[in-house]
């Protein structure tokens, strides 16, 4: 925010002293010529003559006033806070083994397919059907399907799927965590305490504390502040943001009640 402001206009006045101009010497004892007119513009026009019999330096001092106004500018800078929330977690994500097409799923090696490995189902008319029985079957670590029986192996096995072999109409597939990172940056409405509640406890740092619990714009927060966000009003919050979901009952009373404190403390002022 830019705000401007004229001051008042200042005066300077500068006065030069006398004796800085050439003119006709008035002494008719030293200058003889001192009642002849002519030496008037002889002087000025002769400077260089100065001071002579017939001319001398004087004048009368001179006096310049200059008057000039001033304009003040002041630039206010707002920074708004931003809070970074990063959640890492587990996602369990199927990966191709070995390319994944025209491979059946084996154990340890490319020979160890023991039938205790996995369970079989019939019937199972698309790949994305397969993964769904692996997704809702305990321990799960991958799958093996073939499209033209419609075999689906859910594989158990605790040591997971090790190694494949090629044989052509199969697909294997693991059934694995895989690690996922998602990062949230939040502007949170740049909260600065309102004059009138500083009083009553209000800092910026305790508005940016209640901004940060509630959504945007919502009392006693705005979007360019300022906000009445004194002790009590951020307790009620913290103990009932819980409610907010259902209609903010509680932070409506909170605001009635901060209304009326700040009511009181006006009135207090005025007295």
């Amino acid at each position: 925010m830019t705000t401007s402001r004229s001051l008042p206009p200042t005066t300077t006045t500068t006065t030069l002293p006398g004796g800085s101009v050439c003119m006709r010497n008035p002494d008719c004892v030293a200058n003889a010529w001192c009642t002849d007119d002519a030496y008037i513009w002889w002087c000025q026009a002769n400077s260089a003559n100065c001071p002579s019999p017939q001319c001398v330096f004087g004048g009368t001092p001179t006096t310049t006033t200059t008057t000039s106004a001033t304009t003040t500018t002041t630039t206010t800078t707002t920074t708004a806070v931003t809070t970074t929330t990063t959640v890492t977690a587990e996602v369990m994500e199927f990966a191709a083994v070995d390319g994944g097409s025209n491979r059946a799923c084996r154990g340890a090696s490319s020979s160890d397919n023991a039938a205790s490995y996995y369970t079989v189902m019939g019937g199972i008319s698309s790949l994305d059907a397969c993964k769904v029985r692996c997704r809702s079957m305990q321990g799960c670590v991958g799958i093996e399907y073939n499209s033209g029986s419609q075999r689906c192996e859910v594989w158990t096995r605790p040591e997971g799927i090790g190694a494949s072999v090629q044989v052509n109409g199969y697909q294997c597939f693991r059934y694995t965590a895989e690690s996922g990172t998602t990062t949230t940056s939040t502007i949170l409405a740049t909260c600065r305490a309102a004059a009138n509640s500083a009083g009553l406890g209000a800092t910026d740092a305790r508005c940016r504390d209640t901004c940060a619990l509630i959504p945007e714009n919502t009392w006693p927060c705005s979007s360019d502040g300022p906000c009445d966000c004194f002790p009590m009003v951020l307790g009620q919050i913290r103990r009932h943001r819980q409610l907010r979901a259902s209609g903010n009952i509680l932070l409506q009373e909170a605001a009635a009640l901060a209304q009326s404190h700040l009511e009181d403390a006006d009135e207090h002022e005025e007295l």
